[in-house]
């Protein structure tokens, strides 16, 4: 009766090891190569559960006979116990491969139970391949999204923003041609921008326009001295500029791809509107504010015809691009583009 049991009990371990093994491959579909990885260490468990059970059941304790002699262990149980480790190690490995063969018959002196367990391993090996291909596509799957992604960052984009600047007149640049000046100015300027990025450089054209006037007064010509020498008081009627420029702009990120250096530099071009007007003025003292007004001047808020209608302008720039979506962009910047500037862009890149 207990060699009975004992076959019975063979049976049952050998059914619930081949419903496990059909589990394992049923949810493991799909995976990838993750998905690999943990049936690997699941079936490896089951594995380790199993030879414990069938070591007690095949050779632990002693099974008596009718005499009451132990009847020695069947050499098929140990033979199907390394046959199922191996199986269930081997058929589920990292890269999913599997030779598809089936190991574990056991000796000739094994009986049915050892070939049912036996079975059930060579049904878990033999199927390994599924997964393992299963676990191949996966690892396509990832190849093919890292490949997407570089795709991505090499892929031309097109971007289209809106310029925001705030540009100053600085006196040290104005006495640079003048003695004497009432000081420089800033002013708000907006502009358009057109992008396109390819990898860390970008090439822009924009276009902006901006006051640039400085403050009206008394201009003293360069190495000129009061009272001796004549003053003008200088008024900027409408004194704009409508400029464009061409420049090459390098981006390499510095967090992740939200963040990104920004500099570069281009030329361009700046046509000027408006008129500079100038008033001959006289002094009766060494400070300006002795001068005033020449009754005798030949200039009276006339156009100075010394002023060019173009000018051209030079782009020199620095600051951070932040992404915070694939398709937007924010610049905050600051340079020269001919005269100082700060400001930011803000870009929809397609």
């Amino acid at each position: 009766m207990k060699g009975r049991k004992m076959e019975q009990t063979h049976v049952v371990i050998g059914q619930l090891l081949d419903n496990g093994s059909r589990g394992l491959r049923s949810c493991g579909r799909g995976w990838g190569r993750r998905g690999a990885l943990a049936r690997r260490g699941w079936a490896l468990a089951v594995a380790a559960l199993a030879v414990p059970a069938l070591t007690v059941v095949g050779s632990g304790p002693s099974w008596a006979d009718g005499d009451g002699t132990a009847a020695a262990p069947a050499a098929g149980d140990a033979a199907a116990t390394v046959a199922l480790f191996a199986a269930l190690g081997d058929g589920l490995d990292d890269d999913g491969s599997s030779d598809g063969s089936g190991d574990g018959s056991g000796d000739e002196g094994a009986g049915d139970d050892g070939e049912a367990v036996a079975s059930g391993a060579d049904e878990v090996e033999g199927d390994g391949g599924d997964d393992g291909d299963g676990g191949n596509d996966g690892g396509d799957a990832d190849d093919d999204d890292d490949s997407l992604t570089a795709d991505d960052a090499d892929e031309a984009r097109y971007g289209l923003g809106v310029r925001l600047r705030y540009v100053h007149i600085p006196t040290a640049g104005l006495e640079l041609f003048a003695e004497d000046t009432p000081g420089g100015d800033s002013h708000p300027g907006f502009g358009v921008e057109l992008t396109r990025e390819q990898g860390s450089v970008a090439i822009t054209l924009g276009v902006e326009y901006e006051t640039i006037a400085p403050k009206d007064g008394i201009y003293l010509g360069k190495g000129g001295r009061i009272p001796e020498d004549t003053v003008d008081y200088i008024e900027y009627e409408d004194f704009d500029w409508i400029s464009a420029d061409l420049s090459i702009i390098w981006q390499p990120r510095i967090i992740g791809d939200v963040v990104s250096l920004r500099f570069g530099g281009g030329l361009g071009l700046g046509y000027l509107t408006g008129e500079m007007l100038r008033t001959d003025y006289v002094c009766t003292g060494t400070e300006i504010e002795s001068c005033s007004r020449d009754p005798q001047g030949e200039l009276d808020r006339t156009p100075d015809s010394d002023v060019p209608p173009v000018v051209p302008i030079l782009n020199l720039l620095a600051g951070l691009k932040i992404q915070p979506f694939k398709n937007l962009a924010i610049h905050l910047e600051g340079g020269i583009r001919t005269i100082p500037f700060a400001g930011t862009t803000v870009s929809l890149l397609f």
